[in-house]
């Protein structure tokens, strides 16, 4: 079973479901404050080694697009990367050292190597009150990219802050090329058609977009972030009204002005434009944000192209029932169900069957021979040569051979 060979991986590592609701009366004991928070969440196990982490919600697989399985029983800093603050690094460290809360804005990186500026609160939980050890800690945070950059001139981005705003414009693919080839703001304002393909070889339809979005870049600056709901994140007025830095350091919740920490933070579940899609398929575990808009053929083609392969889709549910996805209204049900959570589906590779004529030929072929995957579908003969005898139309797009004569007339040892 696809589902339960991939949620082997660490699961065991996850904390019960008694010990959680153990744990978050402790943590409604000591925080009050925290009753109603809707925010991306981790619990790490002070008593283990490295402080591993425990327990993630779906709101932290959304913002770092990092599955539960793939994390757990790991210290939190896979989220550190290039441009992440080494102070701010160590100022974590010392406040677990210590047993001690801390209020920090610190760059950390998505699975797909696209930065975010991440408002991180992180809280000691105690045996036994505040009197007793920390047995764990709690980290509530907040993606604030959009909150922060809109207050920076483009010119003075360095690269990071260039893949903040490709992310924001639809195109966080090329974030990590960005990064990797350090380009800065100033850099990105003049980068030219050529520039683009020969640097981030971005397909044509993207080069316009990117051209685009420059010259409004270069002729109003303060335009960069003036559209507030972006790929994968969203911010309200509000926000913006109660958003402030942290103060970089150690806190108390207790004391009303560090309270004002959590005044921005969600107090209700966010539905947003995007759902946080998580597959199984095989030993592959996979997130990726997915316009609710989107309908089921683009669904499916989102994720047939990700695996090159044609595939069926069920729902999982809350009760890990599986719900065949087949159509607009089922793939709006599941969605519906999540309620802003993550939409979980299970994946089952589909084996494409030749045509009658085609299958005659390969009966009468000895020792013929079928592959299925990742192409999805070639069928070659051993008899005078060898040679492929039929492609399908997947395998035809895939291969990018303009005709189905040019594949016929290819040897088999040609190909591999």
């Amino acid at each position: 079973d696809n589902l339960q060979i991939a949620a082997k991986s660490n699961i065991e590592i996850e904390i019960s479901a008694e010990e959680l609701h153990h744990l978050h009366n402790c943590v409604l004991t000591e925080y009050p404050q925290l009753g109603n928070v809707c925010e991306s969440v981790l619990v790490t196990d002070n008593r283990k080694p490295d402080c591993p982490i425990v327990f993630a919600n779906d709101q932290f697989q959304k913002m770092s697009l990092y599955s539960k399985e793939e994390i757990l029983g790991r210290n939190c800093r896979f989220l550190q990367g290039k441009y992440t603050n080494k102070s701010t690094v160590i100022s974590i460290r010392t406040a677990v050292q210590k047993g001690t809360a801390l209020d920090v804005e610190i760059l950390n990186y998505r699975k797909d190597g696209v930065p975010f500026w991440n408002a991180f609160l992180m809280l000691p939980v105690h045996a036994s009150g505040i009197r007793g050890p920390v047995t764990h800690f709690i980290a509530i945070q907040k993606d604030v990219t959009i909150l922060k950059q809109g207050r920076i001139s483009p010119n003075s981005w360095n690269s990071a802050e260039v893949a903040f705003y490709l992310d924001h414009i639809g195109l966080g693919e090329y974030g990590n090329i960005i990064v990797n080839k350090d380009i800065n703001g100033v850099q990105f304002l003049e980068l030219s058609r050529e520039a683009i393909i020969e640097q981030l070889a971005a397909i044509p339809e993207h080069q316009n977009i990117l051209l685009e979005n420059i010259m409004k870049l270069k002729s109003n600056p303060e335009s960069a972030y003036n559209q507030l709901i972006a790929p994968g994140r969203s911010s309200t007025d509000s926000d913006l009204a109660t958003y402030k830095q942290p103060q970089q350091s150690a806190i108390e919740l207790n004391n009303p002005q560090d309270s004002n920490a959590i005044k921005y933070w969600r107090q209700s579940p966010e539905y947003g434009t995007t759902l946080c899609i998580k597959f199984y398929y095989q030993n592959v575990i996979q997130l990726f944000l997915f316009d609710l808009n989107k309908k089921y053929v683009q669904l499916v083609a989102e994720i047939e192209n990700m695996l090159c392969a044609k595939i069926s889709i069920e729902h999982i549910n809350n009760k890990q029932q599986r719900i065949p996805i087949i159509d607009d209204e089922s793939c709006e049900i599941a969605k519906k169900s999540t309620k802003g959570g993550t939409l979980k589906l299970l994946l089952t590779h589909q084996f494409y069957m030749p045509p009658v004529n085609v299958k005659k030929a390969l009966n009468s072929q000895q020792n013929a021979m079928i592959i299925t995957e990742p192409i999805d579908a070639l069928y070659f003969s051993k008899n005078d040569g060898p040679k492929i005898v039929f492609v399908n139309k997947i395998a035809k797009q895939t291969l990018g051979w303009p005709t189905k004569k040019d594949i016929y007339a290819l040897k088999l040892g040609t190909f591999i």
